[in-house]
């Protein structure tokens, strides 16, 4: 019973913790807007996608407008919903509000590539309530 108990404490931690490691790929489009802007933030994330990048820096200008300067953001969430393919919850922290994001990456036989991202003002319009922490932090 204690092995048992053991095992899933270890499974919960490692969980938790890959949630929380730093994503390089994330971490440099985060850079990007926050130094250049929405436009070079989509085109990090989507590379040669010129429709995605479009579509993306359009939705994040709307959401940035008026929040002042990009300050930081937060991992909320990190789940496999296919072998291959990961769902992604981030919370970027702007002045004056949270912006929210969702986006799924696929491990590509030619490297990972960053597909259909969701960006809204409002958590409900982009993350389930079972990715979100009950305890805030």
């Amino acid at each position: 019973m204690k092995k048992i108990l053991c095992l899933l404490v270890l499974s919960l931690a490692s969980a938790s913790l890959r949630a929380q490691t730093v994503d390089t790929d994330l971490a440099f489009a985060i850079s990007q807007l926050q130094s250049s802007g929405p436009g070079p933030f989509a085109k990090a994330l989507y590379g040669i996608d010129e429709e995605g990048v479009r579509q993306l820096a359009e939705r994040m200008a709307v959401c940035a407008k008026d929040a002042g300067a990009a300050l930081s953001y937060e991992m909320l969430s990190r789940r496999f919903i296919a072998q291959k393919v990961e769902r992604i919850y981030l919370v970027i922290y702007f002045e004056k509000r949270p912006v929210f994001l969702r986006v799924d990456s696929y491990a590509s036989p030619k490297g990972r590539l960053f597909l259909s991202a969701i960006v809204s003002r409002e958590a409900v319009d982009v993350i389930p309530l079972e990715a979100v922490n009950p305890a805030g932090h």
